[in-house]
């Protein structure tokens, strides 16, 4: 068993959820802004033993798990089509059927087959091919970066329950667990400090 007195920890309070208020129609958020002693009544906690079994249960149960909301999934066939079909895609192929259509006409009218048309059309179909497939692949470059992000998310947390540090999946965590953090570990929730040692921020990817 580790000592929660030991300093190479960073002890903080997990603020998780968000307060159940409406302004404008929109969300408050106060938890890092509210006086600390306000936070910890408003979390029914306790800094130094943290939370009892009976709350985190209770917790769990009203807030569920501490896990990122999966997107829904949809065929990629229907994905490819929405990237044809959607946005600029469909002005193309509207230009595109009307060039068809002028082809049409003046073949009808004329033996002289007025084949700039026939051509034009092709060249606006081919665009919105290409502009699809390259639609489509962004989206699935951006779906990957963001299954990427689960691997960011650390799997264990060390809390302190019931004046005892211990070590429980992520997944687990509930509003008002007191997170302890090493140098290097990764944040595995909204959190919100209120002892360090020697804590520096580095502020270069926020520059980028």
């Amino acid at each position: 068993m580790e000592d929660k007195h030991e300093k190479s920890k960073v002890p903080l309070l997990n603020r998780i959820t968000k307060k159940s208020c409406e302004r404008d129609n929109a969300t408050i958020w106060d938890e890092h802004i509210i006086p600390f002693e306000d936070l910890v009544q408003k979390l029914d906690t306790d800094i130094d033993r943290g939370l009892s079994h009976s709350q985190v249960y209770e917790l769990l149960a009203k807030d569920g798990a501490n896990v990122l909301t999966p997107q829904p999934k949809s065929p990629k066939i229907i994905l490819f089509f929405q990237s044809l079909f959607g946005g600029f895609g469909i002005l193309l192929l509207i230009g595109a059927v009307l060039c068809f259509i002028a082809y049409g006409i003046h073949s009808l009218k004329s033996n002289d087959h007025f084949k700039e048309s026939l051509w034009l059309g092709i060249a606006l179909v081919f665009v919105n091919l290409i502009s699809g497939c390259f639609s489509f692949y962004q989206e699935e470059q951006c779906k990957n970066i963001i299954k990427s992000f689960q691997n960011i998310v650390p799997q264990k947390a060390r809390v302190i329950r019931d004046g005892v540090i211990m070590i429980i999946k992520v997944e687990n965590l509930v509003v008002g667990d007191i997170v302890l953090l090493n140098a290097g570990d990764k944040i595995p929730a909204d959190l919100r400090i209120f002892e360090a040692e020697k804590l520096y921020v580095c502020h270069t990817y926020f520059k980028q």
